[in-house]
């Protein structure tokens, strides 16, 4: 990869981080509000993440780590780093869920996942999945506390 390359990429994902920031600004400054945005948008990030590489895979290419350089995942990436400090503030106001222990667990997983440049499609999906856990286990967690605010 030229230097050109390294800049371009550079630029391309400072770009997209402050698309992303600018948007989590728009949610406003409520905690909820604003882990809800993550949680959904890492969501949908995932979900087309992982659909372009099971294209990828059913076309029997190879699943290089030119596809963790791509804006697919650098939003993943981007979005998930941006997200911590708002789940964690989520987290600390729920330290019984558990939430915060998956959460740590997805951002190792995406840190092997940046690294394990021979294993990218099943680092991709193992992080995936561990992000659905803590998906999951936050909609559980702020179902309980719609079901709580009813009573």
């Amino acid at each position: 990869m030229t230097i050109r390359d390294q800049i371009r990429r550079f630029l391309r994902q400072r770009k997209l981080g402050r698309n992303y920031r600018g948007m989590v600004v728009k949610v406003g400054p409520s905690i909820d509000d604003r882990a809800r945005f993550h949680i959904e948008h890492l969501d949908k990030y995932w979900s087309r993440c992982l659909g372009f590489l099971e294209l990828w895979e059913k076309e029997k290419k190879p699943v290089t780590s030119s596809f963790l350089r791509n804006d697919l995942f650098v939003c993943v990436r981007i979005a998930s780093e941006v997200a911590t400090v708002d789940i964690e503030t989520f987290c600390s106001k729920r330290p019984e869920t558990g939430l915060r222990n998956i959460w740590q667990k997805y951002l190792e997983d995406l840190a092997i996942t940046k690294k394990k440049t021979h294993e990218t499609a099943s680092a991709m999906t193992a992080c995936a999945q561990c992000f659905g856990e803590a998906r999951n286990l936050y909609r559980a967690v702020i179902l309980e506390e719609s079901q709580v605010k009813k009573k």
